[in-house]
Formats: structure tokens, C-alpha cells, sequence
């Protein structure tokens, strides 16, 4: 719980904190499973799956404060938002958004990159309106053709792993042809995958995005 607070919530000390974490320093946060990180991410995380069309120079500013911080705007065109807030309502048809992350070099902390499609897991904007992918990598899944077939390729390693086993019952239930995909333990070894664990198969979106609205249907979000 303080951790969520901590990234869903930054104050001015917080952000100092995460500035000077040194070079040598990991800022890796570890989920043991899918559901955590759809879970961890908060009820204002914005999830949805699109393609990165630009990024801009930008800045965010302290509450009741002239301090600003430098910051990146990312300009997403999503083809649906799986999970909405209040900026950006749940929708199954296309929608653009804008998130803005701290500009500053964060150790394995990924960012969007133009060009790239795929589904964004975002934390909810913190008091200065910054956000960041949930769980570092395991926020984000890229989307990419793979012997003539799209499917989801996550930095943090392949396949899913549902920590809370009665939702990976109601997801193969859901999709009962899934077992390929799932994977048969938690992230390991600094976020990546041994081979005895990885899937038998790369995700496709459409599996995807079911996980997704699978964990969202438990937690009644």
C-alpha cells in the first residue's frame, strides 16, 4: 500500500528522492503476477492498447508552488481503452491521449517510443500529473509481426502468470485454449524469464487485452 501511494501520489520530497537515486541504484518493482500488475496500477490507471504517434517537450508543476519539473508528453492513438478515468472514459472505440513522464533518466523505468504499438498499463497521474508504466516494464506490452502473426512481446518476459489462481481460472475459462500462453511462475532473476518458465507462445493482443478485462471484472473496476 505505501508503495502505491508512493507512485500514484508523488510529493515534492518523493520526486527529490527519485532524482538523485543513483547510477548504480535499481529502481526495478517487482509484481508476482499479471493481476498485480493490473491491480497495483490503482483505480485511476489508464490502460489501453495503441500506437505512439509523438513526444514533446513539456514540464509539470507543484501544487500551490512555482517549482516545476521537466517532463515528456506522449501522444497515443489507442484503438480502445481497456481501463479509463476520469480524463479518458473506458471505450471500445479509438481514442487519442496524452501522459506525461519525468524527464529525467530513471533506471529501468521503460517509456513509450513513437512509432511503437502495443498496450500501455499507466499508474494514475500523481499530484503533479506524471505518471509512469506500472511496474516498470511489466506495464507494457509491444506489439510486433512475428512470422506473418502480431503478437505481444513484454521487456519483462513471455507469457502470463496470474498470481491469484482464481482469476486464472475464469481466464482460461474465458479462453480455454490459453494454457500455451500462461506461464508457470512469477517474474524471476531482475524481471526476466528462465526458459524453464517462459510460455510455450508469444501472447496475441486479442489474449491480451481478454487478461486484461478478466482482472478488471474481479476487482469490479
Amino acid at each position: 500500500m505505501q508503495l502505491r501511494r508512493f507512485l500514484t501520489g508523488l510529493t515534492a520530497a518523493a520526486v527529490a528522492a527519485l532524482v538523485s537515486v543513483s547510477a548504480g541504484a535499481t529502481t526495478r518493482i517487482a509484481a508476482p503476477g499479471f493481476d498485480y500488475v493490473i491491480g497495483g496500477a490503482g483505480v485511476n490507471a489508464l490502460i489501453c492498447s495503441g500506437k505512439v504517434l509523438s513526444q514533446s517537450p513539456a514540464s509539470v508543476t507543484f501544487p500551490n508552488s512555482t517549482r516545476a519539473l521537466p517532463a515528456v508528453e506522449y501522444t497515443i492513438e489507442c484503438s480502445k481503452i481497456l481501463k479509463g478515468n476520469k480524463d479518458y472514459p473506458a471505450s471500445e472505440t479509438p481514442a487519442t491521449i496524452k501522459v506525461k513522464m519525468y524527464a529525467g533518466e530513471m533506471k529501468d523505468f521503460p517509456r513509450p517510443v513513437v512509432g511503437e504499438e502495443g498496450l500501455h498499463i499507466f499508474y494514475g497521474k500523481s499530484v503533479v500529473g506524471l505518471t509512469s508504466y506500472a511496474f516498470g516494464s511489466q506495464g507494457v506490452y509491444i506489439y510486433k509481426e512475428v512470422d506473418g502473426r502480431k503478437v505481444a512481446v513484454s521487456p519483462a518476459g513471455k507469457g502470463l502468470f496470474f498470481k491469484n489462481t482464481a482469476i486464472r481460472d475464469k481466464f482460461m475459462k474465458v479462453n480455454p485454449n490459453a494454457s500455451k500462453f500462461l506461464r508457470k511462475g512469477p517474474i524471476v532473476d531482475e524481471g526476466f524469464d528462465t526458459p524453464e518458465l517462459a510460455s510455450e507462445e508469444d501472447l496475441t493482443p486479442e489474449v491480451l487485452e481478454s487478461a486484461v478485462r478478466t482482472v478488471l471484472s474481479v476487482e469490479g473496476r
